[in-house]
């Protein structure tokens, strides 16, 4: 669930549960399989024939979010938590993502011979140099906006001038911008560049709408009440958060309040990912309090 293929650079087995000084390492350890574990003990511990708690483990969500959009044709509720890994901070918020195909289309020629041909290849090069000048939108809570090229693909045959390149380009937003001023953006910048080849700009094909950014006010109903709870819990008010990174909990929030809390680790995404025990127990200790008060 929710995790990636292992790089080489792992130190510890990523598919065995290692415990080393009070963590346990291993893929997906903290994003988000102890997150699950919380969310799935702490289920188990409110059930009675009265519960109005749904728990759901939706796949997909380092995909296209296939199973939380599939969720929500199928279930309602008033408020969705989610258990990602935020130190156990609260997040409220988190930027959209959106991703967009540039495809250019050279003229293939001997590779003996470029002078008369036009290299897709090198074009790319050149869109490459500019994008970091494509203006990004800015939001008060969740800062800037952020653009990053994910993916290129090209070539030729055997000794021939490569006549296509395709570049993948993840753009993510914050609330006040769209899909159409992201487009308009790219079309633009490219456009003045004068490239020597045709150009087409594409969104990434998916079968599930992009993530769209969002906040959750800090005086909504559920976020007052699930303050309430961390309060009583723990002593304190929750530290709340904004996330850079779209999740599913992006799907969640278009059609009810949603707050995320899950334990701390680390290295999610890399080699030797890892999980704080003691801080498995303490998410599931305060989810059990906070699902028993809903």
């Amino acid at each position: 669930m929710d995790t990636v293929e292992p790089s080489f650079e792992w130190t510890k087995a990523p598919f065995s549960a290692t415990i080393e000084e009070g963590r346990l390492y291993g893929l997906g350890a903290s994003d988000m399989k102890g997150g699950l574990a919380v969310l799935m003990d702490a289920f188990k511990s409110v059930q009675s024939p009265r519960s109005n708690v749904i728990m759901s483990i939706v796949v997909d969500e380092e995909g296209v979010s296939t199973g939380a959009y599939k969720l929500l044709d199928d279930v309602k509720a008033d408020v969705c938590l989610v258990t990602e890994p935020t130190h156990e901070k609260t997040i409220l918020g988190s930027r959209g993502r959106y991703a967009l195909e540039i495809e250019l289309f050279g003229k293939k020629t001997h590779g003996s011979r470029p002078e008369e041909g036009v290299n897709a290849v090198s074009e790319v090069s050149r869109v490459l140099d500019v994008l970091d000048e494509i203006e990004l939108g800015r939001h008060d809570k969740l800062g800037k906006a952020s653009l990053a090229p994910l993916k290129i693909r090209g070539g030729g045959d055997s000794l021939s001038i490569p006549d296509y390149c395709n570049l993948l380009v993840d753009r993510h937003i914050v609330p006040g911008e769209d899909g159409e001023d992201v487009m308009r953006a790219f079309k633009e910048k490219i456009d003045s560049l004068g490239l020597r080849c045709r150009f087409k700009i594409s969104w990434m094909k998916r079968s599930t709408p992009f993530l769209e950014p969002y906040v959750l006010s800090r005086s909504n109903e559920q976020v007052m009440r699930f303050a309430q709870v961390h309060e009583e819990h723990f002593g304190r008010q929750p530290e709340f958060k904004y996330a850079s990174g779209p999740g599913d909990y992006n799907v969640f929030a278009t059609k009810m309040p949603t707050l995320v809390l899950g334990p701390a680790g680390g290295d999610w995404h890399r080699p030797d990912e890892y999980v704080e025990i003691e801080s498995l127990n303490t998410c599931r200790d305060f989810y059990v309090h906070l699902l028993e008060t809903f």
